[in-house]
């Protein structure tokens, strides 16, 4: 079995949902001490992954004093939280705060001779870059890949590096160059890997375009989570929502609530929103709001519920920003067979892949919400087993036959 060297934004972690991920993608290497993680920003706590991190401030001591200050590899940091304060969002951080990162560690002598040493040291087999916004990731994967002559590939989930207009909230001049920067860097990378992972035929297309690649393959994301059994009752009583209410999802989790409410169906709340928000949810006497809870936990609430609800926001900057973004939370509700509820545009990549493989369950306006409903406490519903073709151990299946190719 190959020895495996992520590079990811996002730690591995089975308590974020960027991630778990990671971890899913990669379930058969977690039975054993075979995959290793560079990460810059998370919650890194897998026992069973060999963790590896640079801060910021070494990096940069680094590169002020030309290499003489070597940055520590920082290895196994399992439930540290090395780095965790300094994660900043895409949207909330500032341009110029990821240019000056990139510039810390692009072009770090030392940060690239200390990877290239400990590869070596520990016999990494396979090389692997997650997609994100950070330039210097697959800078350093290119080059440690044509260093030790390690074959590497790519997952991707995002479209970031391909983006043209400005995804932070505070804009400025430093975006164009940082964004420069990370379009350069990703091409460079995708033209030299041994293969291109994409999460839905979306971004495969946009990619290969952009990139003028021809190596790509679909694998849509898997889940760490298992089959619950079998429904107990066709009537839906409760529905459970579970994630963020930012980015105009609000205004669809009430146009549910008020579909649901007319029905005397409870819809039950788990995620982060401002308080102004948890306002306008109090406002409907269905709609019960318990904040956030940790992932484990909300896996348990999955079973108390009748279904599950996934929602899209519906406006032009919500489809243009998540166009090609494909929720976690999808594969999740799948995976345990039960009832879906889905409600969002259909130019939104994970509405659009439920619509061919679902339809029945998805919702593009409000008026459809009851559509679905009828159907999910139909007879037709209760005979069917519709998610039983969705088998999520067959995704980390066909990324380890591609690792074990290379």
């Amino acid at each position: 079995m190959k020895n495996v060297l992520i590079f990811s934004n996002c730690a591995a972690s089975d308590s974020e949902s960027n991630g778990r991920i990671h971890m899913t993608q990669f379930q058969k290497y977690l039975d054993g001490i075979h995959l290793h993680n560079f990460y810059v920003r998370g919650n890194p706590d897998l026992e069973n992954v060999k963790y590896l991190n640079i801060s910021y401030k070494d990096a940069l001591l680094s590169k002020l004093t030309f290499g003489i200050k070597k940055p520590p590899l920082n290895s196994n940091a399992i439930k540290s939280g090395v780095n965790a304060s300094e994660s900043i969002s895409n949207k909330s951080a500032n341009p110029f705060y990821h240019w000056a990162r990139n510039k810390c560690f692009s072009n770090n002598r030392s940060i690239y001779k200390a990877l290239c040493d400990y590869v070596l040291k520990n016999k990494i087999e396979a090389l692997v870059i997650w997609g994100s916004n950070v330039p210097f990731l697959y800078e350093l994967i290119r080059k440690i890949s044509n260093k030790t002559g390690i074959k590497y590939i790519t997952i991707t989930c995002e479209d970031y590096p391909l983006k043209k207009y400005c995804y932070f909230k505070k804009h400025n001049v430093f975006f164009n160059f940082f964004q420069k920067q990370l379009r350069k860097q990703c091409i460079k990378c995708y033209k030299g890997s041994s293969k291109n992972i994409y999460c839905n035929i979306e971004l495969k297309n946009l990619y290969e375009k952009e990139t003028e690649t021809t190596n790509g393959e679909v694998i849509y994301l898997g889940s760490s989570l298992k089959r619950f059994g079998e429904e107990k009752t066709k009537k839906v009583k409760n529905v459970l929502y579970g994630g963020n209410l930012y980015d105009n999802r609000l205004k669809s989790i009430i146009d549910v609530a008020e579909v649901l409410n007319k029905r005397n169906i409870a819809l039950n709340i788990y995620g982060k929103t401002s308080e102004e928000n948890i306002k306008l949810l109090k406002e409907h006497t269905n709609i019960n709001y318990f904040g956030v809870v940790p992932f484990s936990e909300l896996v348990k609430h999955f079973s108390e519920n009748d279904a599950l609800l996934h929602v899209e926001g519906f406006s032009k900057e919500y489809i243009n920003d998540c166009r090609f973004a494909f929720s976690t939370k999808i594969s999740d509700y799948l995976v345990t067979g039960k009832k879906i509820i889905a409600y969002g545009p259909k130019e939104i990549s994970g509405i659009n892949f439920l619509l061919k493989e679902w339809k029945q369950v998805v919702a593009t306006n409000k008026t459809d919400l009851d559509l679905v409903i009828d159907y999910i406490e139909s007879d037709d519903y209760a005979s069917s087993d519709i998610y039983k073709e969705f088998k999520t151990d067959l995704v980390s299946e066909k990324v380890f036959k591609i690792m074990e190719s290379l």
